[in-house]
């Protein structure tokens, strides 16, 4: 729900590419286990977010 929520203010307000890791973890960090492979979540999000155009503004790397 986090994530979705996350989506739907980057439609809203997109970020520069260089602040979307930052926008993820404030966005989800809390409700992601760190105990896990939590980086697989963050690279997931990461993707879905790129992959929707005018989400995000800039280039990511």
């Amino acid at each position: 729900m986090a994530t979705t929520m996350l989506i739907e203010r980057l439609r809203v307000a997109p970020v520069p590419a260089s602040q979307l890791d930052a926008a993820i973890a404030q966005a989800v960090g809390e409700h992601i286990c760190r105990c896990t492979g939590y980086a697989k979540y963050d690279a997931a999000i990461r993707a879905v977010i790129l992959a929707e155009p005018g989400l995000v503004t800039g280039s990511a790397k």
